[in-house]
């Protein structure tokens, strides 16, 4: 199920990533998640697939946040994760899914700069998850 969206912009807490690249293969997701991003100043950038996120980084270079699903085509959503940190690169992660296993937190955490947000989510949701990435990355 898609995320509900309540306004058409939301103003984030601490800042605006400028460069945001969503990933998800539900093409209303991705709508929704544009809509809730929307914001003067911000670039967004749409991949339906693992595939099409690496080309995505490769073309227009590294972005300030990356919002992927793991279920997805091609390459899943922590195998693109897993290939960012062997790579070196620190890019912040939020990981949505709709389909939670047990042990994902503890994956997603031992990856770092990484956060999880369970599907369906609200904007409010999305914001907190969003700000509690920004926060770590912070103190990092």
């Amino acid at each position: 199920m898609a995320p509900s969206v309540q306004s058409p912009a939301i103003v984030l807490p601490i800042m605006t990533p400028k460069r945001i690249l969503i990933a998800d293969d539900d093409p209303d997701c991705c709508k929704l998640l544009v809509l809730a991003l929307q914001a003067p100043g911000t670039t967004l950038s749409v991949a339906t697939d693992g595939g099409e996120l690496l080309d995505q980084v490769a073309e227009h270079g590294l972005f300030d946040l990356i919002i992927t699903d793991i279920n997805m085509p091609w390459m899943q959503g922590l195998q693109v994760l897993a290939s960012f940190r062997v790579a070196g690169l620190a890019t912040p992660v939020l990981v949505v899914t709709g389909m939670p296993r047990a042990d994902l937190p503890e994956s997603i955490a031992r990856m770092g700069h990484a956060g999880l947000l369970p599907k369906p989510f609200t904007v409010e949701q999305l914001r907190s998850a969003i700000a509690v990435l920004q926060a770590a990355e912070a103190r990092a």
